[in-house]
């Protein structure tokens, strides 16, 4: 089988969309805590007031006197332009106050911790919505996904982190963390939740070497805090493994899956 674990391409455009978005949920609303993977209710957080009269606030006035100016603003617009189409209901004082809290490194209206689990419960709450569009097949999909991990989540060994990644150390190592420009060399098996086996490195007796950030989200994130010479199980919901378009025929739309990884060397 052609190897699964594998980065899925993205546009430019919607990369850069994507690298805003996480300060602008933060600054729109605030997550109460997530039970199970059902989205709990939100709530605004501070907001900065709004110009009575409606007019352009002064700061909104630029001058496009240059190449670099002209560039930057077009960026602006590009990016202004995908949210308004991608995301019509978001509020937009917030959104601009996060983007602009963001570009100058300003002290976030959340903590790490409320933006963290405001971005999983948007991110749970989409794949909802997407999967109920996309018909019962992928709704059923899904539901039996975070019925596993409500289970899999009582389990002795099983950590739950806020991003909904679940993991057990099968084995601890004591070496060093990964950094974002790492080279792993790890062992994996592939697996669905009711067991069935898609893929073993240890099969093929040949372990698999890439980037530390080249992966799926679940493995990225793993990888922040696994240590050499670990071997873990990852339980993982659909939004950090392969989304709602699934990967050939072996996983589905929606669906979880589970990964054994031995982290054998950083390089």
């Amino acid at each position: 089988m052609k190897r699964i674990v594998k980065r899925h391409p993205a546009t430019a455009a919607r990369l850069l969309v994507l690298l805003l978005l996480p300060a602008a949920f933060g600054c729109q609303i605030k997550a109460k805590e997530l039970q199970g993977s059902t989205l709990s209710q939100v709530e605004q957080a501070g907001l900065p007031p709004k110009p009575d009269d409606g007019s352009p606030a002064k700061d909104r006035v630029v001058s496009l006197k240059d190449q670099s100016a002209k560039t930057s603003y077009s960026l602006g617009l590009d990016v202004g332009r995908t949210l308004q189409k991608d995301y019509p209901g978001m509020d937009k004082e917030p959104l601009l106050q996060g983007i602009r809290d963001g570009l100058l490194a300003s002290k976030p209206l959340l903590t790490d911790a409320e933006l963290e689990r405001v971005r999983t419960a948007y991110i749970i709450q989409q794949t909802t919505v997407r999967a109920k569009e996309l018909g019962p097949q992928a709704e059923k999909t899904l539901a039996e996904g975070e019925a596993f991990l409500r289970e899999n989540a009582k389990k002795d060994g099983v950590t739950t982190l806020p991003s909904g990644l679940q993991y057990k150390v099968l084995k601890a190592g004591d070496g060093s963390i990964p950094g974002p420009k790492s080279n792993i060399k790890a062992h994996y098996v592939v697996r669905t939740i009711d067991g069935t086996e898609l893929e073993s490195t240890y099969k093929s007796e040949q372990p698999a070497i890439f980037p530390a950030t080249g992966v799926i989200p679940a493995w990225t994130e793993a990888f922040r805090i696994m240590k050499e010479g670990d071997k873990w199980e990852l339980f993982v919901p659909s939004y950090l493994a392969y989304g709602e378009k699934g990967i050939g025929k072996a996983i589905g739309p929606f669906q979880a899956v589970i990964f054994e990884i031995e982290l054998l060397a950083i390089h």
